[in-house]
């Protein structure tokens, strides 16, 4: 879900080409079920082997990978952690959404309406430990750094991308409240539920300047429209009118002292942007990657999962001549 600002954040239209010897901190549940929700057959099943193992991941992983990969873009991949007890109560709705979802896919299947199954099939996806693991086997054969978070990927993605001067990849704009410099949305997909997207690139600091306000007030302005730990925000605030308030009072307190606006949820308002300001994270992690294995990809994606042999090979020897640079020494 993540924070709801989208119609007020400055953002441009990007040329993926133009990511060139860039590095981006990917945040890899974000992107794996965006895998999961659109790489899928017409009656909304997912792809699966011989053993009836989801194999939608995998083959969204390595392909649309090797095309970024193959534009020079280096890639780090941020796994959540532990979730923080805030979002307790987002996840149980997310989790309540998926059942209902499932089970209206089944109807609607059941009852040969393919186009409504496949939406209901979207909604229902769902990440697993072993997907998880097979995901960073992969990723990790074709060079690509895998880091752990402790807590909120896109926090730990967020803090490298300052630390080292990365670009953050993420469909949401949490990455810009956790102080992202850069946010790139839309690089892996061509089009979001029929509806063709454009990749888009977010600067923090340009969207600060558009505002006129500080990056603790952008801080106080996701909160005041609902972000993972405050569902739906405020009872009568979009972003143009939290802004407003924003930038008429110094903090939250003041708001909720001088207007009709109440804050009416369990957590007080000052854990989440102390969650937002100093999220859990960690420096101890390595940005040297393994070299690219030709071999342990063909394993994991042909002998492991039974992909085409050809198909794969064909991919991989057209990417080692199209390919701009040696990918195995990426940080030295």
């Amino acid at each position: 879900m993540g924070v709801k600002l989208s119609s007020i954040l400055e953002r441009e239209e990007l040329n993926p080409a133009t990511l060139a010897g860039k590095t981006l901190c990917v945040d890899a549940f974000n992107t794996m079920y965006q895998m999961l929700s659109s790489i899928r057959g017409q009656d909304g099943e997912l792809l699966k082997d011989t053993k009836g193992r989801v194999t939608s991941h995998l083959a969204g992983l390595f392909w649309r990978n090797l095309k970024l990969l193959k534009q020079d873009i280096k890639l780090i991949y941020v796994f959540d952690g532990k979730a923080p007890a805030l979002k307790e109560e987002t996840q149980n709705q997310r989790r309540k959404k998926r059942e209902e979802a499932y089970e209206k896919w089944q109807e609607e299947k059941e009852a040969g309406n393919m186009e409504m199954a496949a939406k209901y099939a979207k909604i229902s996806t769902f990440l697993t430990d072993q997907m998880i693991e097979d995901a960073k086997v992969l990723l990790r054969a074709m060079g690509i750094v895998c880091i752990q978070a402790p807590s909120e990927g896109e926090a730990q993605a967020s803090f490298m991308a300052k630390k080292h001067d990365f670009y953050c990849c993420s469909q949401d704009y949490d990455a810009v409240i956790f102080g992202a410099p850069v946010l790139v949305r839309n690089l892996s997909a061509s089009s979001m539920y029929g509806i063709k997207v454009q990749p888009e690139i977010i600067y923090q600091k340009k969207v600060l300047e558009a505002l006129d306000i500080s990056a603790d007030d952008l801080i106080n302005l996701a909160i005041l429209c609902g972000t993972d730990f405050n569902p739906k925000g405020i009872n009568g605030l979009g972003a143009k009118k939290s802004l407003a308030l924003v930038k008429q009072y110094k903090s939250l307190e003041e708001i909720f002292e001088n207007t009709q606006y109440q804050w009416t949820f369990e957590v007080d308002h000052t854990v989440i942007f102390d969650f937002f300001k100093n999220p859990p994270v960690t420096d101890n992690y390595k940005l040297n990657s393994e070299s690219f294995n030709k071999e342990k990809i063909m394993e994991v994606l042909c002998d492991d999962y039974d992909f085409s042999r050809d198909r794969i090979e064909s991919s991989l020897n057209k990417f080692e001549k199209e390919k701009v640079t040696t990918l195995s020494k990426w940080f030295g």
